[in-house]
């Protein structure tokens, strides 16, 4: 179900205060910052085998106040259910040997009501004397204007070089930190 964002009453010269004007103007609006606005922590629990492209399957809901996921069915994505400004993170863990000269990437994909994709890609290269071993982390947050019902892809992560990587923890966090206007 999609959260009612609160719309700030104007106030007139004279208007005399009461405790439903109160309740609805100052009470609700909290309420709706401190427990309703949509919020979503996603965790990957078991390993993942990923090879170019693959996405991410997040099995846990730590946290999905606005019904935006499911474990059952395209886990790998989180539909938008209240429009507005999201700050979104992503973490996955390779648990793979990371070799020189390999690369790591992880990325959004939005697509709106209008069928166009956005992606972000933020990419880590192993180069010498830097060399990384296993269990290299790569994370990538945006901030994304979003309508109802676009959706993304929470996390694609693949090596480019086409080779299967094993993914160990993996996290999408999802806010809403504002309308869009």
């Amino acid at each position: 179900a999609m959260a009612t964002v609160p719309s700030p009453k104007t106030w007139t010269v004279g208007e005399l205060l009461t405790a439903a004007k109160m309740n609805q103007e100052v009470r609700d609006p909290l309420n709706f910052l401190l427990s309703t606005k949509p919020i979503c922590i996603l965790k990957r629990t078991a390993t993942q085998s990923v090879s170019y492209g693959a996405t991410v399957q997040y099995d846990t809901e730590i946290v999905d106040r606005d019904n935006g996921h499911s474990t059952s069915s395209n886990s790998h994505r989180y539909n938008v259910g209240t429009a507005g400004l999201y700050n979104m993170t992503a973490y996955v863990q390779f648990t793979d040997a990371f070799s020189e000269g390999e690369s790591r990437q992880l990325s959004f994909t939005h697509n709106n009501s209008n069928d166009v994709s956005v992606t972000s890609i933020y990419q880590v290269n192993n180069s010498a004397p830097n060399s990384f071993g296993i269990n290299t982390t790569v994370s990538i947050s945006l901030m994304l204007n979003c309508a109802v019902d676009d959706w993304m892809y929470t996390a694609v992560a693949f090596d480019p070089s086409g080779g299967s990587k094993t993914i160990g923890v993996a996290f999408f966090c999802l806010e809403w930190i504002g309308t869009n206007s």
